[in-house]
């Protein structure tokens, strides 16, 4: 049986696709890669394969400074071997010829956290009320990293999830158009909005319509609390920092819980979640590979 270092499990979500884990997955893998580590992606895909994988690489090379060739994202340094798996047997077979699972979120360490390889998990919606009803088992295979004090996260394991920097792509910017940003889509009113940013004109995201190119096409993000949904992770604002894109931030709620989370957003800075071999999580698998070679 061929063994590699590492794989970077994702199981996608039937209902979205497209969302920040899948980013999160390609871009370690890709730091992994470059320190060294033998690693491969690895995605479960559980409908529609055939147009969801060229859905996929699509938005991958729109975003990263990439192309795909054969079974491989080519960068212009390293590249990265992706696996798509309509099958969970087939996921499951590939994980037992590695010898570390990454999980960078809990949905798919809960659909294949039977794996009894070591596995290394971001816990970006994990309880210790949940981590304790798993099986001895598994929690002592399993070390779970996180960053708030809602995430579970194992002793000296505090760490975020950083953002790749180095892969993506340069943008032309091809318009000036005003975002805005929803914490609960569900809730769009177009009346609200216009008088909320005090805009005539602006793109919105829906989840039914997502905006190819978006940074390339804005140039602010006018971020609005308009329910007490909390978005606990938005990447999209520290991209937009990364794009030196102005961010505008409206609470329309008001509560303790919505102010909380704006100035969490407004005091975090690109640089200090950018993605390095130095992360916690990154070095922690180095030294369990290393370990497995000695």
């Amino acid at each position: 049986m061929v063994i590699i270092m590492n794989i970077v499990l994702l199981d996608l979500h039937p209902f979205k696709i497209i969302n920040g884990s899948l980013f999160y997955a390609l871009e370690y893998t890709h730091k992994l890669v470059s320190c060294g580590v033998d690693s491969e992606l690895v995605i479960h895909i559980p409908s529609d394969p055939e147009i969801t994988t060229q859905t996929i690489l699509s938005v991958f090379e729109e975003k990263y400074s990439c192309y795909w060739v054969g079974e491989c994202l080519v960068f212009n340094t390293y590249n990265v071997k992706i696996h798509f798996l309509t099958r969970k047997v087939d996921v499951l077979k590939k994980s037992y010829k590695a010898n570390s699972i990454l999980f960078v979120d809990v949905y798919s360490f809960e659909n294949f956290r039977h794996s009894p390889k070591p596995k290394f998990v971001f816990s970006n919606e994990y309880y210790e009320y949940q981590f304790n009803k798993l099986p001895d088992n598994c929690k002592s295979s399993t070390k779970f990293y996180g960053y708030y004090d809602y995430q579970y996260h194992s002793k000296d394991c505090k760490a975020p999830l950083m953002i790749n920097f180095d892969i993506f792509r340069d943008i032309l910017k091809t318009d000036n158009l005003d975002y805005v940003h929803l914490t609960d889509p569900n809730k769009f009113n177009l009346s609200y909005i216009k008088e909320t940013v005090s805009l005539d004109e602006f793109l919105v995201k829906l989840p039914s319509k997502p905006i190819k190119n978006l940074f390339s096409k804005i140039k602010t993000i006018h971020y609005c609390q308009n329910s007490d949904v909390i978005d606990k992770n938005n990447r999209s604002l520290l991209e937009a920092q990364y794009y030196d894109i102005d961010i505008l931030y409206y609470d329309c709620v008001s509560s303790e819980r919505t102010i909380s989370n704006i100035n969490r957003l407004k005091s975090r800075v690109y640089d200090e979640f950018t993605l390095s071999k130095d992360n916690k999580l990154i070095k922690d698998i180095i030294i369990y590979e290393k370990s497995c070679n000695t």
